[in-house]
């Protein structure tokens, strides 16, 4: 047997090769979409972004976003979608001559709110109370300040009233809706001209909801109302007054237990104006933005490796890794990913110091060898693949052409050489999964008895009803050997097999070197060896051999 190690093939061993890449260099100014190729140095990368951001625009902090909105952030290279603000082009901006009827909303952009009006009478529909008027049961009548005080106050609002009596004459509804026996009912107060910021009714404070710097909220446990000083989340106003930095300050003034009918408006939603994306984000609490995706823009695929997210990380990297390229894939330590070229690929490289070379999963009709020193041929030959192996005449007409899918090559080792390899294939795709130059050793004579075999990567599943589908996958040869070592050779057999653990190298376990059997040539690792001492002058050693895919 010969173990033959591969030296390593960069760009100073690579000569020159005619294979061609089909995916382009990678770009730091493009933006890549989804499933979109490049190439850095000898691997290719697909995009993992599922975002076409080319029509979003950047963040723009003046501008009010709207749920579904999205928005590009510099700060981080991600997408990210608005969360909050769905309803904001659907309300009027506030207006101190627009009337708002109950369950009408305005929006005031200066302090990022949406409101709900409290407020629930139309004016133009009632007839303006008169003394000399006689009120039956259930008619209405409203009641217009004729003085002003501050805008938004209470008592600057038109109210409606409806009678509860038959002959109501001269009793003015706001001093008759008390006492035993009242005439007169407050059905609603018209919103016109209250702000809601300061007409609002303050909502019960929440731990989940993000609180803005000036919004007021009320703690029904302790009959008191706050105002936030700051933003922020999860403070109860009660235990964040003191400190540096206090998130709240009480208002003595406020009762809890006032009659929340004399309120016109109530915060509604927050509109998402400048709300930075990549500070604002949603989690488990109801803020403005959602990330969507990462930009892919100036992201070095080489530095940006995607992995998916789990139960307790967000999803990371903007690129997969898909593999070598096309001219490197025939170098790469995989059989099944191979250089592919219309007709012929031809490789030069620098052999100096080697001795053998040996090509896996070939598809070609011949592959050329020749040794070159400068522009001296030292040395060629052609190797056919095609495999002669019939055992009738039956087969010589009609069985399909078989080729070979490995070459072994000896040759002299020497220094300053090229090797020139192509391999043929007139008229189709000529393809080759990996290609070794290196120095051969011999480390013991075959015995009979190899054990030859592949690992089936393929896929085979039954479900609960029976029914199987197969899906066939990669498949690695493995092999079982014995060798028979000369007597004393046995501790430089292990010494070299322990140097070249998890090490991939190609095992040529043919005891002939000039028509090998190519089923007996492996490129793979070892799993197991164990030496014994077999006699007076013998050693032997058995090796387990796990074939790459």
């Amino acid at each position: 047997m010969k173990v033959v190690t591969p030296v390593t093939i960069d760009d100073s061993r690579l000569i020159s090769s005619n294979a061609t890449e089909s995916h382009p260099a990678y770009d730091a100014e493009k933006e890549y979409k989804a499933l979109e190729y490049c190439v850095v140095g000898r691997t290719v990368y697909q995009s993992a972004l599922g975002i076409d951001t080319s029509a979003i625009e950047e963040f723009d902090p003046l501008k009010e976003y709207l749920t579904g909105d999205k928005a590009k952030s510099l700060d981080d290279a991600a997408v990210y979608g608005a969360i909050s603000g769905a309803i904001g082009n659907d309300f009027a901006a506030w207006a101190a001559d627009h009337l708002f009827v109950k369950g009408n909303y305005c929006k005031i952009v200066a302090t990022k709110k949406v409101y709900l009006s409290q407020g629930g009478e139309n004016p133009a529909d009632h007839a303006e109370w008169s003394a000399e008027t006689t009120y039956a049961a259930d008619a209405t009548a409203k009641v217009t300040p004729v003085y002003t005080l501050n805008a938004g106050n209470i008592a600057n609002q038109i109210r409606v009233y409806k009678s509860k009596k038959s002959d109501n004459t001269n009793r003015p509804p706001a001093s008759n809706l008390t006492g035993s026996s009242p005439y007169w009912v407050l059905v609603g107060i018209c919103n016109l001209n209250a702000p809601p910021d300061t007409s609002v009714l303050y909502s019960e404070w929440s731990a989940i909801v993000h609180y803005f710097a000036g919004g007021v909220r009320k703690v029904q446990s302790d009959g008191a109302a706050y105002v936030a000083l700051s933003d922020n989340i999860n403070k109860p106003p009660g235990s964040n007054l003191i400190g540096s930095t206090p998130a709240w300050k009480r208002l003595e003034s406020f009762d809890c237990n006032r009659n929340e009918d004399n309120y016109l408006w109530s915060e509604f939603d927050t509109l998402n104006v400048g709300f930075t994306p990549s500070e604002d984000v949603a989690l488990d609490s109801p803020l403005a933005w959602k990330k969507l995706g990462v930009c892919n823009v100036g992201l070095n695929p080489a530095d940006n490796i995607f992995v998916a997210a789990t139960s307790s990380t967000e999803a990371v990297g903007a690129w997969y890794k898909i593999g070598s390229t096309n001219k490197w894939k025939i170098f790469d330590d995989s059989i099944s990913t191979a250089t592919a070229q219309p007709d012929f690929i031809e490789i030069v490289l620098d052999c100096s110091g080697c001795d053998t070379v040996a090509l896996f999963n070939l598809s070609a009709l011949n592959v050329e060898f020749a040794i070159l020193a400068g522009e001296t041929v030292l040395h060629e030959e052609t190797v056919s693949t095609f495999l002669d192996d019939y055992t009738s005449w039956d087969e010589v007409f009609f069985k399909e052409p078989e080729f070979t899918g490995n070459i072994y090559k000896n040759f002299t080792a020497s220094y300053g050489t090229h090797l020139k390899i192509k391999i043929n294939a007139p008229n189709g795709t000529a393809k080759c999964g990996h290609c070794v130059i290196g120095l051969g050793k011999f480390i013991g004579k075959s015995r009979y008895g190899i054990k030859m075999g592949i690992a089936d990567y393929s896929k085979i599943v039954t479900d609960e009803y029976g029914d199987t589908s197969l899906s066939q996958g990669k498949f690695a040869v493995t092999a079982d050997v014995d060798l028979w070592l000369p007597r004393g050779g046995r501790p430089a057999v292990r010494r070299y097999l322990e140097a070249r653990r998890a090490t991939p190298v190609v095992w040529h376990m043919d005891n002939q070197d000039e028509q090998p059997d190519p089923d007996l040539v492996v490129f793979g690792f070892y799993g197991e060896f164990t030496t014994t001492i077999e006699s007076f002058n013998l050693d032997g050693c058995s090796i387990n051999i796990k074939g790459l895919a």
